[in-house]
């Protein structure tokens, strides 16, 4: 599975995941908010944790041009192509980059 196809697959386990959660606080017992929190956290810190398989860098760190300005800041967008290296986030994970340019 390849790196953007796993921080969708993130996205997508994050929000049914966060309204059972919520379910079980506001119907069962409120500490389930506990539950909300701990998924939520965990499913962030994996998602931030998705590095390029070329050169490291974290997928979600991506540049912006303010006022001339290139910054770098969290996205949840998550490109086609690493910021860095231009290696290609929909190839094989490990197994190097199916861009031609590489």
């Amino acid at each position: 599975m390849n790196v953007r196809r796993r921080i969708y697959m993130a996205y997508l386990l994050g929000f049914p995941a966060l309204v059972i959660a919520l379910g079980l606080a506001l119907l069962v017992h409120p500490k389930f908010l506990v539950l909300v929190f701990a998924v939520q956290f965990g499913l962030g810190i994996y998602v931030i944790m998705r590095k390029c398989p070329q050169c490291g860098k974290a997928v979600l760190n991506n540049p912006i041009t303010l006022f001339g300005t290139t910054m770098y800041i969290w996205t949840g967008r998550v490109p086609a192509h690493c910021s860095r290296c231009g290696a290609s986030l929909t190839g094989a994970d490990f197994g190097g980059s199916k861009d031609p340019r590489h």
